[in-house]
């Protein structure tokens, strides 16, 4: 298993324990407030990949200003998951690194407390967003850049920090970093980036929350089902061969059923189809496969998962086996997926997947479903 999806299955494991973890009491908070902050960044490039060794050279540093909406219990999930913040924020990285140049990125968070007491707290946050690169793989200008391909590209966030009250309005944040950039295939090449840092800055609170304890018992009760069956539709598309080539469309027709662990969690088993026209190209291009009984290049796996729900938005983690696989020569027998999913209505959502072989992205999933 490669590095990559242990980190992957690592900080969803994390996430899900510490958003799942409830006490006996809660808080509730009166006055809708917010916090800004800044903060400077330092770290290095991790070498995930030997595709990636000849970029690991000097240490990039950054600068991140934030937003918080501090949640009020004026929404169940808000109680559900004690009062998580809400976070937006805009950063420079500076990769000091002529090949890779800076990156200009927007992300958008969940911030939650794991221990805290008056002055301070242990937090955990994790964002998605997207990035805007400056030196991009180029093939006559930029060669060497075998990790970001795209001028825009995905940003994945994981960040462990400590927030520490200096004054009434004022916090100091310190903590530990991931940030991921990827293209999800989209375009070679594609070996991505992963940036552990430190991370230190102010936070400043214009008003403070006013708290109370409460029983947690006071939640409303949630009116979800306990069985649920999704069924959706997703279009992808995936560039093959040399930078720059032709990009090829596919489908995917997927079917699963979720049962309801809790009003957070749910567990589900489920199908899929996938019609994939780069995997054809593949296949017709391949010099060993006989012309006249090539195989098929459609593919038919099972999958079991986990979904963890945030008021309209819930995040999709599934482990998929081929069972129906013809053509051999690519790809491993196992596949995963990492998804947002967003409730539109009672029936409808829609939903952006990113399926992957272990670390390496297959390609991205633009999903429409509907669920009973």
């Amino acid at each position: 298993m490669s590095f990559r999806i242990r980190v992957s299955i690592f900080i969803y494991t994390i996430l899900v324990i510490f958003l799942s973890c409830s006490g006996v009491f809660a808080q509730t908070i009166y006055k809708n407030t917010y916090s800004v902050g800044m903060h400077g960044m330092y770290g290095f490039v991790l070498k995930h990949a030997p595709s990636v060794g000849h970029l690991v050279k000097a240490h990039p540093y950054g600068v991140e200003f934030t937003y918080n909406q501090i949640t009020t219990g004026t929404k169940e999930w808000h109680k559900v998951y004690r009062y998580p913040e809400v976070g937006y924020a805009v950063g420079l990285f500076d990769f000091r690194n002529p090949v890779l140049g800076k990156a200009v990125y927007g992300i958008v968070s969940l911030d939650k407390a794991i221990v805290q007491s008056k002055k301070s707290a242990l937090r955990l946050k994790i964002g998605t967003g997207a990035v805007l690169l400056t030196n991009p793989y180029d093939a006559d200008k930029n060669f060497q850049n075998t990790a970001l391909s795209s001028r825009v590209m995905y940003n994945l966030r994981g960040e462990i920090a400590h927030n520490y009250r200096i004054a009434s309005h004022w916090q100091v944040r310190s903590g530990i970093t991931l940030t991921h950039f990827s293209n999800g295939a989209f375009k070679v090449p594609n070996s991505g980036i992963n940036i552990p840092a430190i991370k230190v800055g102010l936070l400043y609170n214009p008003a403070v929350a006013e708290v109370q304890s409460v029983k947690r018992d006071s939640l409303e009760k949630s009116s979800y089902r306990n069985m649920e069956v999704n069924v959706s539709g997703a279009f992808t598309i995936k560039e093959i061969g040399l930078p720059g080539g032709k990009k090829y469309p596919g489908g995917v027709l997927a079917l699963y059923v979720n049962r309801r662990i809790n009003r957070k969690s749910a567990l589900n088993i489920g199908m899929d189809g996938f019609y994939n026209t780069a995997l054809r190209q593949l296949i017709e291009s391949d010099p060993d496969v006989d012309s006249l009984q090539m195989p098929d290049f459609k593919r038919v796996g099972i999958t079991l998962g986990h979904e963890l729900f945030i008021s309209r938005v819930s995040m999709l983690v599934q482990l998929g086996v081929y069972i129906y696989k013809p053509y051999q020569e690519v790809d491993t027998r196992v596949y995963q997926r990492y998804g947002l999913k967003y409730a539109i209505n009672q029936r409808l959502f829609a939903a952006i997947c990113l399926k992957s072989h272990y670390g390496t992205a297959d390609f991205v999933e633009w999903t429409l479903g509907v669920k009973w």
